[in-house]
Parts: C-alpha cells; structure tokens; sequence
C-alpha cells in the first residue's frame, strides 16, 4: 500500500486473523524512473564496443576478408550524449512495469591488421643485428598503444611492436658465416683439443662442439689453417 493511502484506512480486529491473501499492487515512482535512466545510460555505453565490433564483422563480410580490427584502447572510441525516451508512465502510476529506450551516436577507427603486420615485420627485418637472420616473426604477439590523436588531420598516431627470433647466419656461403669459420681457425690454430673446444663452445653463434682430430691421438689441432676443416650444423 502506498504511504499516502496508508493514513485513510484505520481498522481493528476482535481476533486472529486467518484465511484472506496478501495482494501486492506496484506503482512507479521518481526513484524508479531516475534509475531506469541511470540503466538506459550505463548499458549504452557499456555496449560501444561490442557495437563497433558488429559494425567491423560487417565490412569484413562485405569485403570478403577479416583483415580489419577494430583500433582499441584509452580513447579509441567517440560517443555522443545518450538520448533517452521520456517514459510513458509517470510517479505514482500504478503499473507492473514501464518500457525504457535510449540510442548513443558512436564511432571508432577500424584498421588492416595484415598492412600493420607487414610494417611492423619490414620495420623487424630493418632493424635485425647485421650477422643475423629472422628465424620467424610471431604475428600474434602484435601489440599497439595510442599515443596521439591528431583531429585536425584526423589521424590517430600508435606505437606498435611485434616479436621475432633471430639467429646467426652460419652458412659458410654468406660473409658472416665465413668471417666466423676464419676466426675460429684463427683462434684454435695450434691449440690443445680441450683449448679449443672451451674457446668455441663459449662462442655466441655456437650451441654444442665436436672436434675430430687425425689421427686421434693428435694433443693439438693442426698449425697450419688450411689443414683445419669445420663443419657447421645447423640443429632444430
């Protein structure tokens, strides 16, 4: 019962109360009304981003491809005030419930993530160290941040790194691998067997060392450059 209807009944029973049903009569009031546009407003804004993902799914059904992503982070999204329908039901109206509405004007920046992945793998291969070759790139350790928003030009500035495994080039036939098979010649000429296999195991380039010498009994390897062979094996 309403508290305003509450002081106009007034009764008193002679002896227990039984039988009867309890009926439960709903009314609106301001609190209701304010809360359901508190909800209209919060649910509109927490639903930009599944909305511009929709949106995003679309044009990449359109075109026939799922190279764009949606651009995320601090500020990737715009959205406009929340207009919210005036209810039809007003305080004190005796309802079950009332119907609520609300739309919002959002905008986000959907970019080609197989463009990025390509400046970002050109800009690894630049930037490589000079003895070494990518081993492979890990497109999915993609990761971006916005750092600027440029309205003027409508441009969104990011810096974005990617991850690669790089490895030395020890293919006798390229300049790094020969300038490396040269120096351990260089260093190891003459040397004990057990010498040299510390100096080159504690090479950078070089996992694991095996030394032949012949006859086998050799202590030492060969002083003569031309008479020392190596080998490079390239393990998985």
């Amino acid at each position: 019962m309403k508290e305003s209807s509450q002081t106009l009944l007034y009764g008193t029973n002679a002896a227990p109360l039984s039988g009867g049903k309890t009926v439960v009569t709903k009314y609106v009031t301001a609190e209701d009304i304010e809360a359901s546009y508190l909800r209209v407003e919060s649910e509109l804004n927490t639903a930009i981003e599944s909305t511009l993902n929709t949106k995003v799914i679309e044009m990449n059904s359109t075109q026939g491809s799922d190279d764009l992503v949606l651009l995320k982070g601090y500020g990737a999204f715009e959205a406009g005030e929340p207009y919210v329908t005036t209810p039809s039901v007003k305080d004190g109206d005796q309802v079950e419930n009332f119907q609520i509405s609300g739309t919002m004007n959002v905008s986000g920046v959907a970019y080609n993530s197989s463009e990025l992945v390509n400046i970002l793998r050109n800009e690894l291969k630049l930037h490589k160290s000079p003895e070494k070759q990518l081993q492979s790139i890990d497109e999915g350790s993609v990761y971006y941040e916005i750092i600027d928003f440029d309205e003027s030009s409508e441009k969104i500035k990011i810096t974005a790194t990617i991850k690669g495994v790089e490895e030395y080039v020890l293919d006798p036939e390229e300049e790094s691998g020969a300038l490396l098979i040269e120096k351990i010649k260089d260093h190891v000429a003459g040397k004990t067997i057990d010498e040299a296999k510390d100096y080159i195991e504690n090479l950078p380039e070089i996992n694991k060392v095996e030394i032949k010498s012949w006859p086998v009994w050799a202590p030492t390897i060969p002083t003569v450059r031309e008479n020392i062979k190596i080998k490079v094996s390239e393990e998985a």
